[in-house]
C-alpha cells in the first residue's frame, strides 16, 4: 500500500476529505514541524492520519513513536481513532495486520513520564507514590515551613509581603483579604496554595536555585524551602507532576535514558524515532526541554500542532512563548543549520461561515495581538469551509432561522439571564434544538454561588430547566457527602468537644452542619444508627494511648481500625446503598474515598512511611481519638475542602447529559463544540493576575527566559482576547454574547478591539 492508497481508504470510509493543507501536514518527511492549527481545522484528524503514514507506510517501528496530548480524553480520542482507521486499512492490506499500533505511545505527557520510567525501572523513580493536586496540598500543610502553623514572623513576614500578589485575597476560612500592610501572617490554606505555585513554578520555568539564592534575602529563604520540601518528597518516595517531569528529564540523561532514546537496534529497543505533540500552545518550559530532548537523535523528527490563539494555561505554568518562538527554540538546541517547516490548518469546518469571519475578525481588532512575540509570525487567517452550508443541510442542519452572530442586553444581570433563560425555552418549543445538550453557556467561573454562573442557573431553574454544571463547587452540598462526613465525625468526636474549640469559625460551622445532616438521616436509617453507635461503642473499650482496633470475628487477629474502613462501613448501609443506585451519587461517593484516602496516605512530618488513617486514643485518657489527631483533620482536610471547594466527578465521555442544560467555564469547553453557544461577562477584570506578576519577578532566575518584550499588561490583555477567541469558536450555528447596559457602554475586551461601528454593523442585537 502506498500513501495514496491509504488516503483514499479512510477518506472513503470516513467520509472525509483532506484538503491541500493537510495532506501537506500529513506527508511532511523528516525534520521539525510547525503546525498552526486554527479551530475547527481538524488537527486530530491530521496528527493520526499522520502517525498512520509513519507506521503503515514509513514502516517506522510503532514502539519509536511517541504522541502526546493534552488531556486523557483526547489521547483515548485518538488511540481510537488510530484502531479504527487501522482496521479499515488491515481490510485492504493484509499485511498491515501484523503491524501493532497499540505499541504506539499515546498519553498525556504526565503518563508518559511515569510509565517509561516505570517500564525502566529508573532507579530513582521506583516505588515512588504520584501526588495529585490534593495530595501536594496537603503535603505541603504537613512538611514545609512556609505553610507551618507556628511559622518565625519575623522570616515570614517579609517573605509573604514580597509575594503578596500569591495570598493577598480573599479567604473563605477567615472570612478577610489579607494585605501587606498586616502585621500578621496570611492565612494557612493561603499560603499552602502560594507554596503549591512557588515550588512548580521554580521546576516548570527550569529555576535556578543556585542563583536564587546568592540573591539572599527573600530568595535564599525561597531556595532553602524549595529544597527542603525536594528533600521531603525524596525522604517519603512521594513525586508531585511537577516534580515527575524533573525527574523524566534526569532519567534522559541516565545509562537508561540514553537506551530508551537511542535504542539498540532491536524491536524491543527501536529507540525514538518520532514524537508528535498536541495543544503545544499550552507547553511550559520544562516540556519544552523534555520535547527537544526526545528528538535530539536522529533528524529531531519533532511535529507540533497547536495554535497560539488557543493558549490558555498560563495559570498552571504554560506559556504561549514555546509556540510562538517553536523554530527558535529547535535552532537553539540543535544548531542553526536545522530547518523547521512551518505549516497552517487554516480552514475551519466546524463553524457557519459568519462565525468563523466573525472570530478572525475579533483576534485581530486589537493592536496589542500585532506585537512581536504576541503571535506566531506571517500567521495565516481563518477561513471557512466553502461548502459548509451544503454539508449541513445534507445532515438535516435548519440553517437561516435566527441570527449566526448576535447579542442580548439588559438593565442589570437579572433581566439578562432571564431573557437568556427565556430565548433557550424558545429554541427547544420552536424545534430549533432537539435537547438542551446542543447548547452552552461558557463562563470565568461556574461557582453557583458567584455572580458569574449564579444568576443563570437561578433563571434557568426558574423556567424549570436541569442545569449540568459538575465544576460549580457544590460537591460538599450533596446530601450523600454530607451523611458520610457527618457520620464519620460523630464516631471520631461524638460529644463534639474537640471541634468545639476549633478557631475557624467557618470549618466549624461546616462540620456542625455535616453532622446535622447525618443526625436528620439517622433518625430515618436504623443500620446507619446501630454502625455509628456500635463504632462510638468500640472507641470507648480502647485505652489510653492505644491503636483502634476492630472488634475481632472468628478468632481473627484484631486489625486497625483505619478511617478508610470506617469509611466503607457506613456506606455498605442504608440510605448509601439506595443512593448508590444512582450513577451520580456512587461517582461522588467514589471521589470522596479518593479524597479520604490521600489524606490518610499523608505521613506524619518526621515518620516517613506513617499513615494518618490509623486511629489512636488520647495518650492519657480511655475511649476518646487523639485530639491532635482530630485537630488535624479538621483544620487540614476539612480546611481545605472548605477553603478550595471541590467539583463535582466529570465522565470524561459524556461532554452533558441529555435533557440539560450545560454551564462550563472555558477551560472545560477547550475542544469541544456546540451549535449554539452562549457567552456572558464580556468586560472582565483586566488587573494584572498574580501568574503573571509571579512570571516577572521569577523570571531573572529562568536558564533560558522568554525575550518577547511583551509588559505584563500586555500578556494580560492578550489572555483575555485568547479567553474570548476560544470561547466564540466553539459556535457551530450561532453564537449570542449576553451583556447588561453597563457593559455594553464600556465595550470592553469581549467587543472587540474595533469601534462600535464595526460592533454594531458585524453582531445583530436581539429584541
Amino acid at each position: 500500500m502506498n500513501l495514496q492508497e491509504m488516503l483514499a481508504v479512510i477518506e472513503e470510509k470516513s467520509g472525509r476529505e483532506l484538503n491541500e493543507e493537510q495532506k501537506a501536514v500529513v506527508t511532511h518527511g523528516p525534520g521539525p514541524l510547525w503546525v498552526i492549527a486554527g479551530p475547527g481545522s481538524g488537527k486530530s484528524e491530521v496528527l493520526v492520519l499522520r502517525c498512520l503514514k509513519l507506521v503503515c507506510i514509513d514502516n517506522v517501528t510503532p514502539k519509536s513513536i511517541i504522541l502526546t496530548t493534552f488531556t486523557k480524553k483526547a489521547a483515548k480520542n485518538i488511540q481510537d481513532r488510530l484502531a479504527i482507521y487501522k482496521s479499515y486499512l488491515d481490510q485492504v492490506d493484509k499485511d498491515l495486520r501484523n503491524v501493532d499500533l497499540f505499541q504506539v505511545r499515546v498519553g498525556t505527557l504526565h503518563s508518559l513520564c511515569n510509565d517509561i520510567m516505570q517500564e525502566y525501572r529508573y532507579v530513582d523513580y521506583q516505588n515512588y507514590r504520584l501526588l495529585d493536586d490534593i495530595d501536594q496540598s496537603l503535603f505541603i500543610y504537613e512538611h514545609s515551613d512556609l505553610a507551618s502553623s507556628q511559622p518565625s514572623r519575623h522570616l515570614y513576614l517579609p517573605f509573604w509581603r514580597h509575594f503578596h500578589m500569591l495570598v493577598g485575597k480573599y479567604s473563605v476560612l477567615t472570612g478577610y483579604k489579607w494585605g501587606r500592610s498586616q502585621n500578621y501572617l496570611p492565612n494557612r490554606w493561603l499560603r499552602v496554595n502560594a507554596t503549591v505555585s512557588l515550588f512548580n513554578r521554580i521546576v516548570q520555568d527550569r529555576i535556578d536555585i543556585s542563583q536564587m539564592r546568592s540573591e539572599g534575602g527573600i530568595w535564599e529563604t525561597l531556595a532553602n524551602e524549595y529544597e527542603a520540601y525536594q528533600n521531603s518528597l525524596e525522604l517519603n518516595r512521594s513525586c508531585d507532576f511537577a516534580h515527575l517531569q524533573l525527574k523524566f528529564l534526569c532519567f534522559l540523561n541516565s545509562p537508561s535514558g540514553s537506551l530508551f532514546l537511542k535504542g539498540d537496534g532491536s524491536l524491543y529497543q527501536p529507540g525514538i524515532h518520532h514524537v508528535l505533540v498536541d495543544e503545544y500552545q499550552d507547553t511550559n518550559p520544562i516540556q519544552e526541554e523534555i520535547y527537544l530532548q526526545l528528538a535530539k537523535y536522529l533528524r529531531h523528527n519533532l511535529c507540533v500542532v497547536g495554535d497560539d490563539d488557543q493558549a490558555l494555561y498560563r495559570f498552571r505554568g504554560g506559556t504561549v512563548d514555546c509556540m510562538v518562538n517553536f523554530d527558535s527554540a529547535c535552532q537553539s538546541a540543535w544548531g542553526d543549520q536545522v530547518k523547521v517547516t512551518q505549516r497552517p490548518l487554516s480552514i475551519n469546518y466546524r463553524s457557519h461561515p459568519k462565525i468563523v469571519n466573525w472570530c478572525d475578525e475579533y483576534i485581530r481588532s486589537f493592536s496589542v495581538m500585532s506585537k512581536p512575540g504576541a503571535r506566531v509570525p506571517n500567521k495565516s487567517s481563518l477561513s471557512s469551509d466553502q461548502y459548509w452550508n451544503t454539508r449541513r443541510r445534507s445532515q438535516g442542519a435548519e440553517l437561516d432561522n435566527y441570527p449566526v452572530v448576535s447579542y442580548l442586553v439588559g438593565q442589570s444581570s437579572e433581566e439578562v439571564a432571564n431573557r437568556f433563560a427565556e430565548m433557550v425555552t424558545g429554541l427547544l418549543a420552536n424545534g430549533i434544538i432537539k435537547d438542551l445538550s446542543q447548547c452552552v453557556l461558557l463562563l470565568k467561573s461556574t461557582r453557583s454561588t458567584d455572580n458569574f454562573a449564579g444568576p443563570y442557573q437561578a433563571a434557568l431553574e426558574q423556567q424549570e430547566i436541569s442545569v449540568y454544571n459538575p465544576r460549580s463547587r457544590t460537591f460538599l452540598q450533596e446530601t450523600e457527602i454530607q451523611t458520610a462526613l457527618g457520620a464519620l465525625v460523630r464516631i471520631l468526636d461524638p460529644d463534639q468537644t474537640v471541634l468545639s474549640r476549633v478557631r475557624t469559625q467557618n470549618v466549624r460551622r461546616t462540620i456542625e452542619g455535616w453532622t446535622q445532616t447525618y443526625t436528620e438521616l439517622a433518625d430515618r436509617n436504623d443500620d446507619l444508627l446501630n454502625y455509628v453507635n456500635r463504632a462510638i461503642n468500640r472507641i470507648e473499650q480502647i485505652p489510653a494511648n492505644t491503636t483502634v482496633t476492630q472488634l475481632a470475628t472468628q478468632g481473627v487477629t484484631e486489625i486497625p481500625a483505619t478511617i478508610q474502613e470506617i469509611f466503607y462501613h457506613m456506606i455498605s448501609l442504608e440510605p448509601f446503598t439506595t443512593w448508590q443506585q444512582d450513577a451520580e451519587r456512587t461517582v461522588r461517593l467514589g471521589k470522596l474515598s479518593q479524597v479520604l484516602e490521600s489524606y490518610c496516605l499523608l505521613p506524619f512530618s518526621g515518620n516517613e512511611g506513617s499513615s494518618r488513617g490509623n486511629l489512636r486514643t488520647e495518650r492519657t485518657r480511655r475511649g476518646r481519638i487523639n485530639s491532635g489527631q482530630l485537630n488535624h483533620l479538621y483544620y487540614s482536610l476539612v480546611g481545605l475542602l472548605v477553603s478550595e471547594g471541590l467539583n463535582d466527578p466529570e465522565d470524561e465521555e459524556i461532554i452533558c447529559p441529555p435533557g440539560q442544560f450545560p454551564i462550563m467555564t472555558v477551560h472545560q469547553a477547550k475542544g469541544l463544540e456546540f451549535p449554539f453557544v452562549f457567552v456572558s461577562n464580556l468586560v472582565p477584570d483586566r488587573r494584572v493576575g498574580a501568574e503573571l506578576q509571579l512570571e516577572d519577578t521569577m523570571r531573572q532566575f529562568q536558564t533560558n527566559p522568554s525575550l518577547s518584550g511583551l509588559t505584563n499588561r500586555d500578556r494580560a490583555d492578550q489572555d483575555w482576547i485568547r479567553f474570548f477567541y476560544v470561547a466564540y469558536s466553539r459556535a457551530i450555528y450561532s453564537l449570542v454574547l449576553l451583556t447588561t447596559t453597563n457593559e455594553f457602554e464600556k465595550q470592553g475586551i469581549g467587543f472587540g478591539g474595533y469601534v462600535r461601528k464595526w460592533f454594531t454593523d458585524e453582531v445583530q442585537q436581539l429584541t
